[in-house]
């Protein structure tokens, strides 16, 4: 399963594959992680308020909808500069809020569960030739060991997390990384081999903008509608149904 690389164009990591000779693999699938392969532990209202507590003390907070903690800090972030801070006393606060949300996520991540018929999905999905990759806005502190307890890293080529120093979800350029991360050329792939599975109207949207087919789940967040809305073109109840889809 591969990671990091080196800094390519503006700074986009770039990867190199090692697989050898002519790569006969039918595309790549790109898979969300919290409501499409384990169902959602985190109690996001509980996560806020534990942010919140470290920002009270400056007159500040967050308070946005499930799922957009990281444009909250990207606004915690802007603000806090706009008061006069120092770079240095930002970059502590915005470490302060990480190591947080990272605790919250691990606590959270006692309470995720496989989805029923993942791993058989994944697994045929995997024979029938196509790659799988993931691309989370989670923390690969609990990203990874997840993946291990419940036996499916070794059916992931590739990983883009938070971690990596890209824009996040639903920018394209983390399933442009896990693309080439795999071992495919982004530019190359298109709407017949190229598809990506999430349960948030951002993974429909990061879908539609890297040219993949949104391919949405109701295991998650979102409801069908508003992951057709965001551009889903397949709904699915959950990621056991994928081999029905894929040719």
């Amino acid at each position: 399963m591969k990671r990091a690389g080196q800094d390519g164009p503006q700074g986009i990591p770039q990867e190199t594959t090692d697989r050898p000779g002519t790569d006969r693999r039918k595309g790549l699938i790109l898979l969300d992680f919290d409501g499409t392969l384990v169902t959602f532990g985190h109690d996001i209202g509980y996560i806020r308020q534990r942010l919140n507590e470290v920002l009270e003390p400056l007159g500040m907070g967050i308070d946005l909808p499930p799922g957009y903690l990281l444009e909250g800090f990207q606004t915690i972030e802007a603000e806090h500069r706009a008061r006069g801070a120092t770079e240095a006393e930002t970059a502590h606060l915005m470490g302060q809020l990480e190591q947080t949300l990272i605790r919250m996520e691990a606590e959270g991540a006692t309470r995720c569960i496989l989805v029923e018929g993942t791993a058989e999905a994944l697994a045929w999905v995997k024979e029938a030739g196509y790659g799988l990759a993931i691309v989370t806005r989670g923390h690969p502190s609990y990203v990874d060991p997840l993946l291990d307890h419940y036996g499916l890293a070794h059916l992931i080529d590739a990983i883009v997390t938070r971690a990596d120093d890209i824009p996040f979800k639903p920018h394209p350029a983390g399933a442009h990384l896990a693309a080439r991360r795999a071992g495919f050329e982004p530019g190359r792939l298109c709407a017949r081999n190229f598809y990506l599975v999430g349960d948030h109207t951002m993974d429909m949207e990061m879908a539609r903008a890297a040219g993949a087919v949104g391919v949405g789940v109701l295991t998650g967040l979102s409801t069908g509608d508003e992951l057709r809305e965001a551009g889903a073109a397949h709904i699915l109840k959950s990621i056991a149904g994928l081999p029905d889809l894929i040719p």
